[in-house]
């Protein structure tokens, strides 16, 4: 990325060290400057690592927890695949089930042989769904300076004993 800085205008301490390879300028969320940002990252399609940059208020990160999502969205159907929209292109009908019940087939699973059933869980998600609207809210970070019109919301996985979801 050495060819795109502009030393007089992108603050050091969000290089790279000299002779780091493969280095991707990173810098402290409480370091970010969305100028900085929109006119040397954004406009430049150049990476930045953000540490901490994917924090969220406290209410909505206790949605993203396992006893968190069933409380909200427990009792919501969706359909599992063993790979995404895999109905949309006609090679798999999907099983529709609760999140809960999503939830404990995928603690089951591992009983069993988990290559065989992988079933993940991909959902468009709006802001005004009613139970996982939740993941359309950004970081804090973000918040104010971004419209989100949907989100990916994702759950299960192969190896998984428990559920992951963002």
């Amino acid at each position: 990325w050495d060819c795109c800085h502009d030393a007089d205008a992108v603050p050091t301490a969000w290089l790279p060290s000299v002779g780091e390879s493969a280095g991707v300028d990173s810098i402290d969320a409480l370091q970010f400057d969305w100028d900085i940002f929109e006119s040397h990252y954004v406009r430049h399609r150049r990476p930045l690592l953000v540490r901490g940059g994917a924090k969220m208020e406290a209410n909505v990160a206790r949605l993203y927890s396992r006893q968190g999502l069933l409380k909200i969205a427990g009792d919501c159907l969706v359909k599992t695949f063993d790979f995404p929209y895999a109905d949309a292109v006609g090679l798999e009908t999907p099983q529709v089930k609760s999140i809960r019940d999503y939830v404990h087939f995928l603690d089951d699973r591992l009983t069993r042989n988990p290559a065989k059933e992988l079933n993940y869980v991909f959902v468009s998600v709006q802001p005004d769904d009613e139970m996982l609207g939740f993941t359309c809210l950004p970081p804090v970070l973000l918040e104010g300076r971004i419209q989100i019109l949907h989100s990916q919301f994702c759950l299960g996985g192969l190896l998984m004993g428990s559920p992951l979801h963002y």
